[in-house]
């Protein structure tokens, strides 16, 4: 009896460490510029405060809502709001069963910058220059004194919410000009080709680090967007736990 006792014991000890383990992990998946600003920043300070792991993957802000409503994140977060991010999913062929299940937390803020190769030579542009180098009315460097090089406008096809954000924001709903463009799949893919081809350009998000001389990014007006995340239905309470630090000793490091 005794015995049993004992080895129905090690199980239940066995089983309540395993179910703890798998409390304790928060699944974050989402766009890359908000995960680089808000999430990498707090990771380890949150782990070492709240002893609860961060498990953070870089999918897209479309995937991520499709991934937490599948059941294969807890937490999906966005640069862009979750009608655009619906907008992007059609446009796809896909579809989110449900979006009032969605419930959205405003977590930080984020900017929207050009990426150039540096041989453009345009040390700044403003609003109505931006919006004539993407729907194709200025074709060339040129125009903007720069050299007589063609725009070739790079699109990341991982990060859709940046070019959803840049055609209502700066191009005031115009079309994109698609004639002189290429396709990359990550923002590192990006910067590789801009590097590699004098002309181009494309969006990315204020986390983006140039480490290369034949990489520029020029100066442009504050486009700030709001950076939210999304948990299925009620949060959780560990994920209340992230938005609680968030809001009050993490800030201090989102704001680095």
């Amino acid at each position: 009896m005794t015995k049993l006792n004992i080895g129905a014991l090690g199980f239940l000890f066995l089983f309540s460490t395993q179910a703890m383990t798998a409390e304790t992990t928060v699944r974050i998946c989402g766009g890359v510029a908000a995960i680089e600003n808000v999430f990498m920043k707090i990771k380890e300070p949150f782990e070492k405060a709240m002893k609860i792991k961060l498990e953070i993957k870089d999918t897209g802000s479309d995937e991520a809502l499709l991934l937490l409503e599948n059941g294969q994140c807890d937490l999906a977060t966005t640069g862009v709001n979750l009608e655009e991010i619906v907008e992007i999913l059609k446009q796809k062929q896909k579809n989110l069963k449900d979006t009032k299940k969605f419930i959205p937390n405003l977590v930080g803020r984020d900017r929207r910058l050009v990426l150039i190769n540096a041989a453009a030579k345009v040390k700044s542009l403003n609003n109505e220059q931006l919006k004539s180098i993407a729907t194709g009315k200025i074709k060339s460097w040129k125009e903007l004194g720069g050299p007589n090089l063609p725009v070739v406008t790079v699109f990341i096809t991982k990060s859709p919410g940046l070019f959803v954000y840049w055609k209502k924001n700066v191009m005031g709903g115009a079309e994109w000009e698609k004639k002189n463009s290429k396709e990359v799949a990550s923002i590192q893919d990006a910067k590789q080709l801009i590097a590699e081809t004098p002309g181009a350009w494309t969006v990315v998000p204020a986390s983006t680090k140039v480490e290369s001389d034949k990489l520029f990014l020029p100066e442009v007006p504050d486009y700030g967007t709001p950076i939210y995340a999304f948990s299925y239905e009620r949060p959780s309470e560990q994920i209340r736990k992230i938005y609680d630090f968030i809001r009050a000793e993490g800030s201090k490091y989102i704001q680095k």
